[in-house]
């Protein structure tokens, strides 16, 4: 330092101190920058997904809409007759003489859901197991791709294999070898992509039933993938993952049904007739389903109805007296066999389409749609941390994953996000 300098009291340069304290700043500054950038990436993440989610919505609840109106005339008579023929063999084995199911009015209720599984699959079993054979696993030409149904096949798998096979070789393939093509895609299937799959299938390239065909040029390419290259694609979030899609997700609904649903007629309180949807039970249904009508009080009273132990499809619980028919029960005719939640959902509970986005975090916080093990139910939206038979615990394991999730039922109106 020159005398001048001394004098004036002026130095050059920082010390040590001052620049550990200004690397500190700016590394304070930095992480603050991060953090928020974070957070505007996973609003403008949500914001995304929730238009996607909504876009979906819109369709399925236009083509369940344009189903209700088809299934009239041929349509609903082949759906009853198809009822009748899985269980009239039964009552009449056990009878011993014919009886008709001609004038129970259960049937058509249970006609319509059946239809409607086929037509809105959340499994592809949903549509192997279609009565008559309706719809087999595709077989043919050194085909081996096990449980692909023959619709999928056909409208989906087999032409996005041959444009692979085209855009590889340049060439024209035969089907053998786009045969070839589809196992190898297949072989890739995951099934917690099924639910997106079919879910985009159905809107996309199945039946419309007369209401304004959706095609896929009115999705982006961001809401639309094949993240587990098995052929078929499938609606996705704004991270890239696969939606879900639960049909009749009643477990999220009830938790803790009585299993088997069997009805004692002779006692009024048993498990069926004594159900509840308790606090916990509405807390977290109301994570994924907000605007659930609130827990029933008294009127002059009077109890009032526990509105989410209604089935829309079945307001005033046909189903649960077909099962409990006395002439049916006398004769030991037992109609779970097929009345149940492993072929339909949990009788008398409400349900309504849901459309899910694990978030952010990737963790969805509910059984896959897909998946069936003694005591669970994940077809039917049952929350991790439920088991059955024993009673959940709360909080369950699932239920701060499903915070972050982004549904169609968001809120009440319209399935409004």
């Amino acid at each position: 330092m020159s005398p001048k300098s001394a004098k004036l009291g002026l130095r050059h340069g920082f010390t040590l101190i001052e620049l550990l304290i200004v690397i500190a700043v700016i590394g304070m500054l930095m992480s603050l920058t991060i953090v928020v950038m974070n957070g505007i990436s996973d609003r403008a993440m949500r914001a995304a997904t929730k238009a996607t989610v909504q876009k979906i919505n819109g369709l399925l609840q236009q083509r369940i809409e344009a189903f209700d109106r088809a299934f009239t005339d041929d349509r609903r008579e082949d759906a009853i007759q198809h009822v009748r023929d899985i269980l009239e063999p039964e009552i009449i084995l056990a009878k011993g003489a014919p009886h008709s199911l001609e004038n129970e009015s259960a049937t058509s209720v249970l006609a319509k859901k059946l239809e409607f599984r086929f037509q809105f699959p959340q499994r592809v079993q949903d549509r192997l197991d279609a009565p008559n054979n309706r719809d087999p696993q595709a077989t043919g030409a050194g085909l081996t791709a096990t449980n692909l149904p023959t619709s999928l096949y056909e409208v989906i798998a087999f032409p996005v294999a041959r444009t692979q096979l085209i855009e590889k070789t340049g060439g024209t393939p035969t089907v053998a070898q786009v045969n070839a093509q589809v196992n190898v895609n297949w072989a890739k299937h995951d099934r917690d992509t099924e639910s997106a799959e079919l879910l985009y299938f159905a809107l996309v390239r199945s039946e419309s039933f007369g209401a304004t065909v959706s095609g896929a040029d009115q999705f982006s390419a961001s809401e639309i993938s094949d993240t587990d290259n098995d052929g078929l694609p499938e609606f996705v979030d704004a991270w890239g993952n696969p939606l879900r899609f639960y049909r009749w997700p009643t477990r999220l609904v009830d938790h803790n049904p009585p299993v088997p649903f069997n009805p004692i007629l002779s006692n009024l309180a048993d498990g069926t007739d004594g159900r509840v949807i308790t606090a916990d039970e509405r807390r977290v249904a109301g994570v994924l389903l907000k605007g659930l009508p609130p827990a029933p009080g008294t009127i002059s009273g009077t109890q009032q109805r526990e509105h989410l132990l209604v089935d829309p499809d079945d307001p005033i619980g046909l189903l649960y007296t077909f099962l409990e028919n006395p002439q049916y029960i006398a004769m030991g005719i037992d109609l779970q066999d097929y009345i149940n939640e492993d072929t339909f959902h949990t009788i008398d509970t409400y349900h309504t389409p849901l459309i899910v986005s694990a978030g952010a975090d990737e963790n969805l916080g509910l059984y896959e749609p897909w998946f069936t093990d003694t005591g669970i139910f994940g077809t039917l939206a049952q929350p991790v941390g439920v088991v059955l038979p024993a009673v959940p615990v709360y909080p369950l394991a699932g239920e701060d994953a499903m915070l972050d999730n982004v549904t169609n039922r968001s809120r009440r109106a319209g399935g409004q996000l």
